[in-house]
């Protein structure tokens, strides 16, 4: 997924960038799924409200989560 950031002309390093992998297991009648998802997040944020006598700051973030499903179907 990529989303760009809100405001125009910013570099695309602001931008925001997931890459995402699953899999997903389902019984023999689809009565019962589970579904599992890794998403990767990164991107640079840029903080500049610390005064006028300090410089910005930028930082490099980096999000790592885990998904997880079950579904049952009666």
């Amino acid at each position: 997924m990529y989303l760009p950031y809100p405001i125009a002309d910013t570099p695309q390093d602001f931008d925001r960038k997931y890459l995402t992998a699953g899999l997903g297991i389902k019984s023999g009648e689809g009565a019962m799924e589970f579904n599992v998802a890794y998403i990767y997040g990164f991107w640079d944020q840029l903080s500049e409200d610390y005064g006028s006598s300090v410089s910005e700051v930028y930082q490099k973030i980096v999000s790592q989560n885990i998904v997880a499903s079950l579904s049952l179907r009666l």
